[in-house]
Protein backbone atom coordinates (compact mmCIF):
# COMPACT_ATOMS: atom_id res chain seq x y z
CA UNK A 1 0.00 0.00 0.00
CA UNK A 2 3.19 2.55 0.89
CA UNK A 3 4.03 1.89 -2.83
CA UNK A 4 0.68 2.95 -4.55
CA UNK A 5 0.45 5.62 -1.96
CA UNK A 6 4.33 6.91 -3.58
CA UNK A 7 2.95 6.57 -7.12
CA UNK A 8 -0.11 8.82 -6.23
CA UNK A 9 2.13 11.36 -4.67
CA UNK A 10 4.68 11.08 -7.33
CA UNK A 11 1.44 11.70 -9.75
CA UNK A 12 -0.18 14.89 -7.10
CA UNK A 13 3.25 16.43 -7.47
CA UNK A 14 3.56 15.80 -11.66
CA UNK A 15 -0.02 17.22 -12.25
CA UNK A 16 0.94 20.57 -10.11
CA UNK A 17 3.67 21.03 -12.43
CA UNK A 18 1.24 20.47 -15.60
CA UNK A 19 3.22 22.20 -18.51
CA UNK A 20 0.99 20.47 -20.85
CA UNK A 21 1.92 17.87 -23.57
CA UNK A 22 1.49 14.40 -23.19
CA UNK A 23 2.54 11.91 -20.29
CA UNK A 24 5.39 10.52 -23.19
CA UNK A 25 6.64 13.95 -23.72
CA UNK A 26 6.71 14.35 -19.79
CA UNK A 27 7.49 10.78 -18.24
CA UNK A 28 10.76 11.81 -17.24
CA UNK A 29 9.20 14.26 -14.67
CA UNK A 30 6.85 11.39 -13.16
CA UNK A 31 9.36 9.45 -12.41
CA UNK A 32 11.20 12.26 -10.96
CA UNK A 33 8.55 13.41 -8.76
CA UNK A 34 8.11 9.40 -7.58
CA UNK A 35 11.89 9.85 -6.61
CA UNK A 36 10.96 12.78 -4.87
CA UNK A 37 8.08 11.27 -3.08
CA UNK A 38 10.33 8.09 -2.29
CA UNK A 39 13.11 10.78 -0.59
CA UNK A 40 10.46 12.65 1.10
CA UNK A 41 9.15 9.38 3.11
CA UNK A 42 13.04 7.76 3.93
CA UNK A 43 13.42 11.82 5.27
CA UNK A 44 10.82 11.65 7.41
CA UNK A 45 10.82 8.15 8.54
CA UNK A 46 14.91 8.40 9.02
CA UNK A 47 13.97 11.81 11.10
CA UNK A 48 11.71 9.99 12.87
CA UNK A 49 14.52 6.96 13.97
CA UNK A 50 16.85 9.52 14.69
CA UNK A 51 15.01 11.52 17.33
CA UNK A 52 13.75 8.10 18.85
CA UNK A 53 17.63 6.97 19.07
CA UNK A 54 19.16 10.39 20.34
CA UNK A 55 16.35 10.55 23.03
CA UNK A 56 17.01 7.01 23.91
CA UNK A 57 20.80 7.61 24.44
CA UNK A 58 20.05 11.10 26.60
CA UNK A 59 17.40 9.44 28.62
CA UNK A 60 18.10 6.96 31.15
CA UNK A 61 17.13 3.63 31.20
CA UNK A 62 13.37 3.63 31.51
CA UNK A 63 10.51 0.48 31.06
CA UNK A 64 8.84 2.54 28.07
CA UNK A 65 11.70 3.23 26.22
CA UNK A 66 13.07 -0.69 26.11
CA UNK A 67 9.97 -1.12 24.54
CA UNK A 68 10.58 0.17 21.33
CA UNK A 69 9.88 -2.21 18.32
CA UNK A 70 11.66 -0.16 15.59
CA UNK A 71 10.44 -2.42 12.79
CA UNK A 72 6.96 -2.35 14.09
CA UNK A 73 7.41 1.24 14.30
CA UNK A 74 8.58 1.64 10.66
CA UNK A 75 5.22 -0.17 9.29
CA UNK A 76 3.24 2.17 11.74
CA UNK A 77 4.81 5.34 9.67
CA UNK A 78 4.71 3.55 6.60
CA UNK A 79 0.78 3.26 7.49
CA UNK A 80 0.17 6.33 8.31
CA UNK A 81 2.26 7.50 5.26
CA UNK A 82 -0.62 5.84 3.23
CA UNK A 83 -3.20 8.14 4.53
CA UNK A 84 -1.71 10.75 1.83
CA UNK A 85 -3.57 7.97 -0.28
CA UNK A 86 -6.62 10.20 -0.03
CA UNK A 87 -4.41 13.25 -2.50
CA UNK A 88 -5.87 11.32 -4.98
CA UNK A 89 -9.47 12.22 -4.47
CA UNK A 90 -8.42 16.10 -3.51
CA UNK A 91 -6.68 15.69 -7.07
CA UNK A 92 -9.58 14.19 -9.01
CA UNK A 93 -12.38 16.18 -7.39
CA UNK A 94 -11.02 19.13 -6.55
CA UNK A 95 -11.33 22.78 -7.98
CA UNK A 96 -10.11 25.80 -7.74
CA UNK A 97 -12.62 27.05 -4.51
CA UNK A 98 -11.64 23.17 -3.01
CA UNK A 99 -7.92 23.86 -2.36
CA UNK A 100 -8.41 23.71 1.40
CA UNK A 101 -8.65 19.81 1.05
CA UNK A 102 -4.84 19.55 0.89
CA UNK A 103 -4.39 20.93 4.47
CA UNK A 104 -6.84 17.97 5.88
CA UNK A 105 -4.60 15.63 3.72
CA UNK A 106 -1.77 16.83 5.48
CA UNK A 107 -3.91 16.99 9.06
CA UNK A 108 -4.61 13.63 8.28
CA UNK A 109 -1.03 12.63 7.61
CA UNK A 110 -0.23 14.32 10.94
CA UNK A 111 -2.43 13.11 12.99
CA UNK A 112 -2.33 9.16 11.95
CA UNK A 113 1.45 9.84 12.52
CA UNK A 114 1.28 10.93 16.23
CA UNK A 115 -1.09 8.21 16.72
CA UNK A 116 1.46 5.52 15.55
CA UNK A 117 4.51 7.20 17.82
CA UNK A 118 2.31 6.95 20.80
CA UNK A 119 1.34 3.62 20.09
CA UNK A 120 4.38 1.86 19.13
CA UNK A 121 7.09 4.16 20.96
CA UNK A 122 5.71 4.44 24.14
CA UNK A 123 6.26 8.17 24.22
CA UNK A 124 3.61 10.74 25.55
CA UNK A 125 1.29 12.87 23.97
CA UNK A 126 3.33 15.95 23.78
CA UNK A 127 6.39 13.96 22.73
CA UNK A 128 4.97 12.25 20.26
CA UNK A 129 3.67 15.26 18.85
CA UNK A 130 6.46 17.10 19.00
CA UNK A 131 8.41 14.04 16.92
CA UNK A 132 5.75 14.19 14.48
CA UNK A 133 6.07 17.72 13.61
CA UNK A 134 9.68 17.87 13.28
CA UNK A 135 9.71 14.48 10.98
CA UNK A 136 6.95 16.51 9.00
CA UNK A 137 8.68 19.54 8.51
CA UNK A 138 11.03 17.79 7.53
CA UNK A 139 9.34 16.10 4.89
CA UNK A 140 8.04 19.57 3.66
CA UNK A 141 11.53 21.15 3.59
CA UNK A 142 12.31 18.64 1.21
CA UNK A 143 9.19 18.45 -0.92
CA UNK A 144 9.73 22.50 -1.02
CA UNK A 145 13.32 22.36 -2.09
CA UNK A 146 14.27 23.94 -5.53
CA UNK A 147 16.43 20.87 -6.50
Amino acid sequence: MAFITLIVDGYCRWNAVNDGGKFFEREYEFYLNCGLALTSLLVYILTVLLILAVYHLITPYTKDLAKINYSTLIVGLLLSYCSRFVELGALLWGTPETQFLWFFVDLLYLLTSINALKVVSGLNSLQSTTVAIVAHTALHLVEFSPF
